[in-house]
């Protein structure tokens, strides 16, 4: 039978996830769970010990278990954030500019959480909120405030409101690009150009989305080396942008780098290996379409 992790003890009644995206349902303090990604003896908690654990963690808004460095899903994950945002409201009375900070960082940690679970109406206002404070504190133009911006332009692009995601994005792009250097912003500029060009794309926008992954690629490869698998992912995402503008030769070529790199970073059997290789497939499938056409012509 299933025990806790921390207090060793078992009840009948276990909270399942049935997947990373399910939220729980009916927790009690009582309740075991299955918060992250630990196995074995770790798999299961009390809800009530992972809290009480969770309050004693030195980063207190960090929501990443200590075991198997994932981030916490779910109801629990939210359940934590929660009581992130009170210790950090109780903080805010007893040092101001600190507890500001703490709050704004909570709020945006709560909001992401009710995001993953698809509770956008709930997390709407907190990233709202967490944005007001980060520009109380650090002005309008620091680049914690383009994270904010960053993060509220993804949900409203969730949500298909992009006429109001789309300024929030190009502002965030701006205030990390001014950024100083050597101010480390290049994965939150990264991922700004990234958002920006999946704004673009589903807007129909797809020179311009083009445009921003390549401008991504670059960043990338300036800061992890050419050989990364993050730089890997975003070849993969511009050669299938490359497929629906039609341009299958570009195409081929990205994912072919692509597969390099993944080939040279994963064992023969990877699941990110294998996407990599039908993606090629896809692609060598509309080359060969393409070519078709052509000598029909």
């Amino acid at each position: 039978m299933p025990s806790c992790r921390i207090c060793l003890d078992d009840e009948d009644e276990i909270n399942c996830r049935c997947n990373d995206h399910e939220p729980l349902v009916g927790l009690t303090d009582n309740s075991l769970v299955r918060p992250c990604s630990c196995r074995g003896s770790s798999t299961w908690i009390h809800l009530c010990c992972l809290l009480e654990v969770h309050l004693k963690c030195e980063s207190l808004n960090s929501l990443e278990c200590p075991t198997c460095k994932q981030i916490y899903f779910g109801e629990v994950g939210v359940t934590l954030a929660r009581q992130n945002l009170e210790h950090s409201q109780r903080k805010k009375r007893s040092s101001e500019k600190y507890g500001c900070i703490a709050t704004s960082t909570a709020l945006n940690n709560l909001a992401s959480m009710l995001s993953d679970i698809g509770k956008y109406g709930e997390a709407l206002p907190l990233y709202e909120q967490s944005l007001a404070i980060s520009e109380e504190i650090y002005g309008s133009n620091h680049p914690s405030v383009a994270t904010s911006l960053n993060n509220l332009a993804v949900l409203l692009k969730h949500q298909g409101l992009y006429k109001r995601a789309e300024p929030l994005l190009e502002r965030a792009l701006s205030l990390y690009t001014a950024a100083p250097p050597g101010s480390n912003h290049d994965s939150q500029l990264a991922s700004a150009l990234n958002n920006l060009a999946l704004l673009y794309k589903e807007t129909g926008r797809l020179q311009e989305a083009f445009e921003m992954q390549e401008r991504c690629v670059r960043l990338l490869e300036s800061t992890f080396g050419s050989n990364h698998l993050q730089v890997a992912s975003l070849l993969n995402n511009t050669a299938l942008l490359l497929v629906e503008m039609g341009r299958y030769h570009e195409a081929e070529k990205l994912q072919r780098r692509c597969l390099r790199i993944g080939e040279r970073q994963h064992d023969a059997h990877h699941p990110g290996l294998l996407n990599q290789k039908g993606n090629l497939g896809i692609i060598l499938k509309c080359l060969g379409h393409h070519k078709e056409e052509f000598l029909s012509q």
